[in-house]
């Protein structure tokens, strides 16, 4: 039974079952919390019980750098991972300090079916959550997360696509919670766009003109075939983890 045919509301921490054995059942959600009112066949407590075996903690998968912005150089991050059906979570750590954090389902359907993709449409996974912690000190921690994301999509027959839901407050992109905070202008700018032609040209038009108080709330993005083959062939060259397969590029 996969992950995306249950539904989980407001599961907080939700393999940190042992407190004796914190170590070994580190929380895939930490402090989060997740709401997926789309799945409804097992309740949150079914879920623990069903998949506590895959709750191990996270596991290290692959190395990328950022840059430190107070010195100038470079540093090396690790990227750890954990896997429960089609649920996949992303921490980006620095030592012991978690810089940020994406988590995706990869077995998902693209819901606006007016729009024409070059791919299957129910095997694009979707981005649910992404933060930068360390903003502040590290760049290039959400571009790093999206890039590690891509190659996921390409390991899990997704092609490098990927998609989601943007809204304030909720796919961050800062430090600091802000709830007045439009996480848009990021997403454009490693390449997600609007499939809605008059919706993207507002959009383009907003950021241009630094206008991001006009941004719509909520918005569905796609991240572009140009894009994504323009990120797969530097990742090709240097990759974050490892590819399954060779991925295709268009």
């Amino acid at each position: 039974m996969r992950i995306c045919s249950a539904d989980i509301k407001k599961i907080q921490q939700i393999n940190t079952i042992n407190k004796n054995n914190h170590k070994n059942h580190l929380g895939i959600a930490d402090t989060r919390t997740f709401e997926y009112n789309k799945y409804s066949n097992y309740s949150a407590e079914n879920v623990k019980a069903k998949f506590l075996p895959s709750f191990q903690g996270y596991r290290k998968i692959g190395r990328t750098y950022l840059e430190d912005k107070e010195n100038g150089i470079y540093v090396p991050a690790d990227i750890r991972r954990n896997k429960i059906g089609d649920f996949v979570s992303l921490k980006l750590t620095i030592g012991k300090d978690v810089a940020g954090y994406l988590d995706m389902i990869c077995d998902s359907i693209f819901p606006e079916e007016k729009y024409v993709l070059t791919q299957p449409l129910n095997n694009i996974p979707e981005i649910r959550h992404l933060r930068s912690i360390l903003g502040d000190k590290y760049s290039g921690i959400g571009t790093a997360l999206i890039k590690t994301a891509i190659q996921e999509s390409c390991n899990n027959g997704g092609f490098g696509n990927l998609w989601l839901k943007s809204e304030k407050g909720y796919a961050r992109t800062l430090s600091d919670y802000r709830s007045d905070e439009n996480p848009i202008p990021f997403y454009y700018k490693v390449g997600f766009r609007s499939p809605d032609p008059d919706i993207d040209k507002f959009i383009e038009k907003c950021i241009k003109e630094t206008n991001y108080y006009a941004l719509p709330d909520s918005t569905l993005l796609l991240l572009t075939p140009e894009a994504r083959n323009n990120w797969i062939k530097k990742l090709i060259e240097n990759p974050i983890i490892k590819f399954k397969d060779n991925p295709i590029i268009a």
